[in-house]
């Protein structure tokens, strides 16, 4: 008997909100969140009385049935998405990877990301109103998509040490050489270039090409300093 009355009393409430929202709408205040404030209801809630009503055709939030249409796509999943049980959230995500392959394949980003927003809708309804089971369904969906890496990772650059130190005969490389074992002999411990370019010569002593190649340089190189 309590929880008839209890039942009635909610019925009422509803009512009178419902009436409310109306009564403040047909006077002229036609913002949702204004009457959401004045009627104590949330916004869903004024959203959907209005849109049943048919006094309004452009709030959407995360409550508003997809059969009201929110852009040209919604008709591709008008009444083809649940979470009532299992299998009707099977058969929703069956309904949104059609979808979503038929805009890839015209190359319609836009129905993608509707069919991607949609998902995510089903998913928060779902796992908010205690249907984990069939919110995972569709959690599992969206990290599939998500989840493809966009830009493969950068390969690590590896130095070739040999073909740094020892160019090849003739080859343009001996250029960079100079310039390259210069950089390093500056960026020693020691106070003066030109000791560094000395100590370079003596370490290079032991192979005729560098030291020649590395003697021509260092002059050019003490030159400039």
């Amino acid at each position: 008997m309590e929880k008839r009355t209890e039942d009635t009393s909610q019925q009422r409430e509803l009512k009178s909100k419902k009436d409310m929202i109306l009564s403040l709408f047909h006077s002229g205040v036609t913002e949702i969140e204004t009457i959401s404030a004045v009627s104590g209801a949330r916004p869903s809630y004024v959203g959907a009385v209005l849109h049943r009503e048919g006094l309004v055709d452009n709030y959407f939030d995360l409550y508003t049935s997809t059969n009201y249409p929110m852009n040209v796509y919604s008709k591709h999943f008008r009444g083809k998405l649940g979470f009532k049980d299992v299998e009707a959230a099977e058969r929703g995500v069956r309904a949104l990877e059609n979808g979503y392959q038929y805009f890839s394949r015209i190359l319609d980003r836009a129905g993608q990301h509707h069919t991607l927003e949609l998902g995510l809708t089903m998913l928060d309804r779902a796992r908010w109103s205690g249907k984990l089971e069939e919110a995972e369904i569709y959690r599992r969906w969206l990290v599939g998509k998500l989840s493809v890496p966009l830009v493969e990772a950068p390969k690590p650059a590896v130095l070739s040490v040999s073909a740094a130190v020892i160019p090849a005969a003739g080859s343009s490389n001996r250029m960079i050489l100079g310039s390259w074992l210069s950089t390093m002999a500056s960026s020693s411990h020691c106070s003066c270039p030109c000791e560094s370019i000395e100590a370079f010569q003596f370490n290079e002593s032991s192979n005729p090409v560098l030291s020649a190649t590395a003697t021509s340089r260092s002059f050019a190189f003490a030159e400039i300093l």
